[in-house]
């Protein structure tokens, strides 16, 4: 398999910051998952959900870098995973049969029989927990050839290795690290292995956190003896279009007309749950206020009763722009333009059009 450019596909450069890769595959995520108006594109969400799980962690990244160049064709059972160097399941042993990010990624020679795949998870799912199809695939037995590769068992020793698959420690460029050829292969498998598409129903409870991983027993490849081995489920979050996570917490910045921040009064913050809340802005409000509204965050562990953590309301006076001929110091709205407080009501409204208004106060911190 060719090793991804991950950093081609968030479109930043190799030495950016863990902010830039963070706000560029935001604003990937929002243009491609597949619940945008209409719709998005699944396998490019994919990939962008790949490449940030490797680039957004700093062991990862930096296996990443030191790894082989992109484009460059590697063969598996190296160690080194789809994330882009080793993966989560080095802890397991060798690396898995083949990763998949919703999909079948990467191929590997038969190894431990497990199946890591990333799941994505929307806040209200980590908030509320839900049941979820999740469509991937897995390897099989052939059961035209057994398992075996070949029709008839007969397969011959490589002579450049001598059948061991490496030469000077590295895998034989002859058989490809296999150690022998097949007389007859089966026509209808690679190697005795079979790709099997398959769907399961999880269970998300809530309070999961990124990264944090589902096994799920008996779903996973093939292993040597016939056993089926586990699918492992990372989660990762899909980005909200009002809340940032901040587990337990969720941070939620509300743009204010500049009236409103000078002189006092109130604005409307949605809530994820459903409903929404009307805050009370006191006179003389400064950029990065910041109002905490008690239980309205995410739940503080997957452990059933947990309690939740806060919403963090970021109050951010803006600056509007004056319109061309207003009377200079005007702030009347005919005569200035404000941009976020609009964009901020418009994704405010399809929110609670959603769901239930509600009621319930906030705190100044």
């Amino acid at each position: 398999m060719k090793v991804k450019d991950y950093y081609r596909i968030l479109g930043v450069g190799k030495g950016v910051s863990d902010d830039e890769i963070k706000a560029a595959f935001r604003n990937l995520a929002k243009q491609h998952h597949p619940d945008v108006p209409g719709g998005g594109d699944v396998e490019r969400f994919k990939e962008i959900n790949e490449a940030y799980a490797v680039l957004s962690d700093p062991d990862k990244r930096a296996a990443y870098n030191r790894g082989p160049s992109p484009g460059q064709d590697v063969r598996g059972g190296t160690g080194w995973s789809a994330f882009g160097g080793p993966g989560i399941f080095d802890t397991f042993g060798s690396p898995p049969p083949f990763f998949a990010s919703g999909g079948f990624t990467s191929f590997f020679r038969p190894g431990p029989p497990i199946v890591e795949a990333v799941m994505a998870m929307t806040l209200k799912e980590a908030c509320e927990g839900a049941r979820r199809q999740f469509e991937y695939e897995k390897l099989i037995f052939c059961h035209v050839c057994g398992g075996r590769g070949v029709r008839d068992n007969k397969v011959y020793p490589c002579l450049r290795c001598g059948g061991t698959g490496t030469v000077s420690l590295r895998e034989c460029p002859n058989c490809g690290g296999e150690g022998h050829f097949r007389a007859n292969p089966c026509p209808d498998c690679s190697g005795g292995w079979k790709k099997e598409p398959c769907k399961i129903e999880v269970q998300l409870p809530p309070g999961l956190r990124p990264r944090g991983v589902i096994r799920v027993a008996g779903a996973g490849s093939a292993g040597p003896n016939g056993e089926p081995g586990d699918l492992f489920l990372r989660v990762e979050y899909v980005p909200h279009s009002l809340f940032d996570p901040d587990p337990p917490h969720l941070r939620c910045a509300v743009p204010l007309f500049l009236p409103v921040a000078i002189f006092g009064g109130e604005v409307v913050v949605p809530l994820l749950r459903g409903g929404s809340i009307l805050l009370k802005v006191p006179p003389g409000t400064k950029h990065g206020t910041m109002m905490r509204v008690p239980g309205h965050g995410l739940p503080s562990s997957p452990a059933p009763g947990a309690p939740p953590g806060d919403l963090l309301v970021v109050l951010e006076p803006e600056i509007p722009t004056p319109k061309p001929g207003a009377l200079a110091g005007s702030l009347a709205p005919e005569d200035v333009v404000y941009t976020r407080v609009p964009e901020y009501q418009r994704k405010t409204e399809i929110l609670l059009s959603e769901g239930r208004a509600g009621d319930a106060s906030g705190g100044r911190e």
